[in-house]
């Protein structure tokens, strides 16, 4: 069954034509969901490595002030 604007449609309805392009759609929406699965992958490592690189900048900060204080 294929729903096109609340229309139910058989493949028996369609043109081969037709169903061509629903299974070229459906690729489509797989290929897409796949997509922003790997977005939302790169944003988390994007977050990832934006945390650690604040982290060993503020150590290297503190570190720094601390040997000004010992000299």
């Amino acid at each position: 069954m294929i729903t096109i604007d609340d229309k139910t449609y058989t493949e028996d309805d369609l043109s081969a034509s037709q169903v061509a392009q629903v299974q070229r759609i459906n690729s489509l929406r797989l290929d897409l969901a796949e997509l922003e699965m790997r977005a939302q992958e790169i944003n988390v490592l994007l977050s990832a490595y934006g945390s650690s690189l604040k982290e060993s900048l503020s150590e290297q900060e503190d570190n720094e002030e601390c040997q000004k204080q010992e000299t």
